[in-house]
């Protein structure tokens, strides 16, 4: 069972940013990644965290990320992926969402759509040098 928690903070002045924060228990993984922006589409592997696929072999689970546009209209697409670093110097990634078949179970998002965030940003208090203003998801993700 793989855990994700989500930190949305869509009305950083500097842009909106998101932090996830993956944990399975029965391995020991508790990995951090913060300082996604609004602009950004990546997978990005989770260290010690794999799957096997039949016919393929051991892919890497990645956090899939995509964000974009402003806190008004704020796309965002979070989940999981599997990617295998691929070539003669381990110089290509090659992730399920590319291979026609595995494509339409991967990535697997755990949360996908466009949100307004404008009220909330209008309305916080701002203080001399802060707006607090995050949004957490926790989601508890089982494939098996």
């Amino acid at each position: 069972t793989i855990g994700m928690k989500i930190d949305i903070d869509p009305c950083n002045p500097d842009g909106s940013r998101v932090t996830l924060d993956i944990t399975e228990k029965e391995h020991g993984i508790d990995y951090t990644i913060a300082g996604l922006k609004a602009g950004e589409e990546t997978n990005i592997p989770i260290p010690g965290l794999s799957i096997i696929v039949p016919g393929v072999g051991h892919l890497g689970v990645d956090a899939a990320v995509y964000i974009a546009g402003n806190p008004d209209s704020l796309l965002l697409k979070i989940g999981l992926n599997a990617c295998a670093v691929i070539g003669p110097n381990n110089d290509h990634n090659l992730c399920a969402s590319s291979i026609p078949g595995l494509n339409r179970i991967l990535p697997w998002w755990v949360l996908k759509g466009t949100y307004s965030f404008l009220d909330i940003c209008n309305s916080t208090t701002t203080t001399a040098t802060t707006k607090t203003n995050k949004i957490k998801v926790e989601n508890v993700v089982s494939k098996e």
